[in-house]
């Protein structure tokens, strides 16, 4: 898959000179860099199929749901 991503100059010379010190190609620090740092998915991960179908009329669930998904569900 070919992703093309816009730079600031000062971003690409940070890139190009770490590259260069690891002894890599840019493109290659930023595949291991984005390895490390995008999650892979989870399996058996839990999605919700709706969302703010009715309401509670309480809104403690709208205010709280990360909060809640993560003790439910770990995500």
């Amino acid at each position: 898959m070919t992703v093309t991503v816009v730079l600031t100059d000062e971003l690409a010379a940070r890139v190009e000179r770490v590259a260069a010190e690891r002894g890599v190609e840019p493109d290659e620090l930023a595949r291991e860099v984005l390895a490390a740092n995008v999650p892979a998915p989870a399996a058996g991960r839990h999605r919700f199929g709706f969302v703010g179908l009715g309401a509670s009329g309480d809104g403690h669930l709208s205010e709280n749901y990360k909060a809640i998904r993560r003790a439910e569900f770990g995500s």
